[in-house]
């Protein structure tokens, strides 16, 4: 099997994924003349946003990995689960997590923010992959990566035993690479007792998907809204639509109107270009 990739971009596809990463099974070593650092808890920053839904129920869902092999997490969008859950799964010890996104960009941006966030470089503790690109090391202990990545990975992993924790996000969508996983880590668990399985979404069906992992707990957590206000200004007859935006912008109150944070929708490219 191949050595695991270091933290810089290689060109790779799904069928090679198995031997893109290698989990921290042992001692650091050098290579080409560098050390390779495992990470531990302790050289992280695990603490949990205290702005996030999510953090009060940080003890509750901890408990309920410990104890269960599958929990279901039903967050509204803005929660945080999708950042948070992976730094309670490592400070219950779980250095071994596959995370899985729909997306390309989700992966690579979720990865870069949880990063952050952990005070790591992309690609040490914390890393992704793509398809074409992966950036990991032997110490990466959470990898983000799209689902057609980890199916991939079953074909020359048929238990998946380079993971002991597998976070399925955005289970909602029920794509067809996501039912798929659903439908393979079921069977799957009874043969890998050690394994540990949260499934996440924003507007999951949780009575159905804990039947489907028999009976599986269910955490639900509030999403963070903030009040919208709504007004129409519709142009008048004289009025082009680019003089219109320009007008109902400085209509705003000025204490709001920052316009680098501004976002405009139109139908058109030309009316897009136009307005620039």
């Amino acid at each position: 099997m191949h050595k695991a990739s270091r933290a810089h971009g290689i060109s790779l596809d799904e069928s090679c994924a198995a031997h893109v990463w290698l989990a921290p099974t042992r001692a650091p070593t050098a290579r080409s003349g560098r050390v390779v650092r495992v990470s531990t808890p302790g050289d992280l920053d695990l603490s949990l946003d205290p702005g996030l839904p999510i953090t009060a129920h940080e003890t509750e869902i901890a408990d309920l990995i410990r104890n269960h092999q599958v929990v279901i997490v039903a967050g509204e969008t803005g929660s945080g689960k999708t950042t948070q859950l992976p730094k309670i799964c490592l400070k219950l010890g779980r250095t071994r997590i596959g995370h899985t996104q729909p997306r390309r960009i989700a992966a690579r941006s979720v990865a870069d923010r949880i990063a952050q966030e952990t005070g790591r470089p992309l690609g040490e503790t914390v890393g992704f992959q793509i398809r074409f690109t992966a950036t990991v090391s032997q110490s990466t202990q959470l990898k983000l990566m799209t689902d057609g990545i980890l199916l991939a990975e079953i074909g020359h992993d048929r238990l998946l035993r380079r993971y002991d924790t597998i976070i399925i996000d955005e289970a909602h969508e029920r794509s067809l690479n996501i039912d798929l996983l659903l439908g393979y880590l079921k069977q799957l668990l009874p043969r890998r007792p050690d394994l540990k399985v949260v499934i996440t979404s924003a507007t999951i069906d949780t009575a159905r998907f804990s039947a489907h992992f028999d009976d599986a707990p269910i955490v639900e957590v509030s999403g963070r809204t903030y009040p919208v206000e709504i007004r129409y200004a519709p142009p008048g007859d004289e009025d082009d639509l680019p003089q219109a935006i320009v007008a109902a912008i400085r209509d705003l109150p000025c204490r709001i109107v920052h316009y680098d944070t501004v976002s405009r929708f139109q139908p058109g490219y030309y009316l897009i270009e136009n307005m620039k």
